[in-house]
C-alpha cells in the first residue's frame, strides 16, 4: 500500500490520507485543526508532472486542476495556490515562453490573503531573507524560483537550489520542474539522466523504472490529452 511502500511521504500527507475521512473532507479538517501548519511544500513538490499533463489545455483549466489536486492533501489555500503558480510557469514554458515572464499574470490571479507569494517571488527577493522556512510553500517556491531566475542552465538551477541547503531535495525538485520547462529536456546533462532509476509499488508488485520509462510515460500522458 501507499502507507508502507511509498518513499518519503510527508507528515501532513500521511495524516490526511490515513485519517479515514472522505478525500474531500480530510485535508479541510486537518487545516481546521492545524491552521498554522497546513501550508507545507508537498503540493509544489509534486506539481510539475500534473502541469505537464494539463499543458495542452487552457491556463484556467491547469490552475483549477492544481487547486483540486492540492486540496486532496493540503487544506490551506496557500498550498493550492503555490501549486497553481507552478502549473502556470510550466504551462508557459511548454508553450515556448519563459516561465518567469508568466509570474506577473499568475500573481494577479491570487485571491486576497496570499500576499506572501508576491514577496517571495519578487525579482529582488533572495533566500537570505529567511523568515519564510523552506518547509512551507512560500519559502520553498521562493527559493526554487530564485534558483531558476539566476541560472544559465538546467544544471545551474538545480545546483543553486541544492547549495541552499535546508530542505534541498524538495526545493531542487521544484526548481527542476520549472527549469525543465524553461531550458528543455536537451539541456539536462546526460550524466544525470543515465543513472536515473527508482522502484515503485504497483498492483502487480514492485516495478523498477529508468529514464526511458519516464520519457515513455510522459509521451503517453501527452498523447492522451492532446
Amino acid at each position: 500500500t501507499w502507507a508502507s511502500a511509498s518513499k518519503d511521504v510527508g507528515n501532513q500527507t500521511r495524516a490526511v490520507l490515513g485519517s479515514g475521512l472522505p478525500w474531500d473532507e480530510a485535508a479541510a479538517r486537518h487545516y481546521r485543526d492545524h491552521p498554522n501548519g497546513a501550508a507545507g511544500n508537498g503540493t509544489v513538490m509534486r506539481a510539475a508532472p500534473s502541469a505537464v499533463r494539463d499543458a495542452a489545455g487552457t491556463l484556467d483549466a491547469s490552475i483549477e486542476a492544481a487547486l483540486a489536486l492540492a486540496a486532496v492533501t493540503h487544506g490551506d489555500p496557500a498550498a493550492g495556490w503555490g501549486a497553481a503558480i507552478v502549473h502556470a510557469l510550466v504551462h508557459a514554458g511548454l508553450r515556448g515562453e519563459d516561465p518567469l515572464d508568466a509570474l506577473p499574470a499568475v500573481l494577479d490571479r491570487l485571491p486576497a490573503g496570499q500576499s506572501r507569494f508576491h514577496e517571495v517571488l519578487a525579482p529582488d527577493w533572495t533566500p537570505e531573507r529567511g523568515h519564510h522556512p523552506d518547509g512551507a510553500v512560500w519559502g520553498c517556491l521562493g527559493r526554487a524560483v530564485w534558483a531558476v531566475r539566476h541560472a544559465a542552465s538546467f544544471a545551474d538551477a538545480v545546483t543553486r537550489a541544492v547549495d541552499l541547503g535546508g530542505d534541498a531535495d524538495t526545493v531542487a525538485a521544484v526548481a527542476g520542474g520549472i527549469a525543465g520547462a524553461r531550458f528543455g529536456l536537451d539541456d539536462i546533462p546526460p550524466r544525470w539522466l543515465a543513472p536515473l532509476h527508482g522502484t515503485i509499488a504497483t498492483r502487480d508488485g514492485l516495478r523498477t523504472y529508468r529514464t526511458e520509462d519516464l520519457r515513455d510515460l510522459t509521451d503517453r500522458v501527452l498523447a492522451a490529452v492532446t
